[in-house]
């Protein structure tokens, strides 16, 4: 009976582990998409934490742009989001995983580009299909991505073809993972971005064209970053620092460097996810302004 118990126990327990190793994976697998799509920062301030999406039972979540607007001396700031700019856009399942991230792009290009994602019986990433339209609904191209494993750990993300074989020379992740399983970084084959991670799996360094490192409080917070100016030739460090209220709700951003200071100012519901936000910089040429709005819908 003790042997039988105990054989139980050590089931669960390896059970609980996975789920909880899936979940992050998931997580990450999610935040790559955004950060190599749109060139996002850290932290997504669109995506709240996988806790706070459960426990509020929030179904979508946008994050709208306004246009680019000028702060110079006599001029008035821009109210609202209009007219708007990008569209950020996550859907999410019952659970509570990213089911879907939508970008729409009305600066240059005028498109829209969708991912829908998918997870398999196990609640594991299991593919996802990536949509391209123009602003009309016309479809300009698509493309299904699938994961491969070695064992049972995630070595890369590739491009299938209408049968689901995977297409040659079309990897657009992959993965490598320390002895002890955690994940230690991961590569965007299509721009060479690398992206390495902490021993607790968070994103500790970003090298696109120059590093930049991620620093985090005690709590999981990221509250700096440090990183090199690839507009300048002699690499001059900027800094970027983040401010949270005492229940870990990000308040405010800022940035400073040899060209320009930029910061970011929340105004946060009663539930602590932001609702709006105004981003200033101010460089040689002139100071702007961009206003954000945050839009949610809720399961019943």
């Amino acid at each position: 009976m003790k042997k039988k118990i105990l054989l139980l126990f050590l089931f669960a327990a390896f059970a609980a582990f996975p789920q909880k190793n899936r979940e992050k994976m998931n997580e990450t697998i999610a935040t790559l998409f955004v950060l190599d799509l749109t060139y996002a920062e850290l932290p997504l301030d669109f995506l709240p934490s996988l806790e706070k999406r459960q426990k509020l039972k929030i179904k979508s979540v946008e994050k709208i742009s306004s246009q680019n607007y000028s702060l110079d001396e006599g001029d008035e700031p821009l109210e609202g989001v209009e007219p708007t700019a990008m569209v950020f856009a996550f859907e999410f399942d019952n659970n509570g995983r990213v089911s879907k991230f939508t970008y729409t792009d009305k600066r240059f290009d005028n498109k829209i580009t969708e991912n829908l994602i998918n997870y398999d019986k196990n609640g594991f990433f299991s593919g996802f299909t990536r949509k391209v339209t123009d602003l009309s609904g016309e479809v300009l191209k698509t493309a299904n991505f699938k994961p491969l494993f070695e064992g049972n750990r995630l070595s890369e993300i590739v491009r299938v073809d209408d049968k689901a074989a995977p297409i040659p020379n079309s990897t657009l992740y992959t993965f490598e993972y320390r002895p002890d399983g955690s994940l230690k970084n991961a590569l965007f084959r299509e721009t060479s971005a690398n992206y390495y991670f902490d021993e607790e799996e968070r994103i500790s360094k970003i090298h696109r064209i120059n590093p930049i490192n991620f620093y985090y409080d005690k709590s999981g917070n990221l509250v700096q970053q440090k990183g090199w100016s690839n507009l300048d030739e002699d690499h001059e460090l900027w800094n970027s620092d983040y401010n949270y209220d005492k229940e870990g709700n990000l308040l405010s951003s800022s940035t400073t460097s040899p060209y320009l200071e930029e910061e970011y100012n929340y105004t946060l519901g009663a539930n602590g996810l932001p609702v709006e936000a105004r981003y200033k910089v101010v460089a040689e040429d002139g100071t702007e302004g961009i206003n954000f709005e945050f839009r949610y819908t809720y399961r019943k």
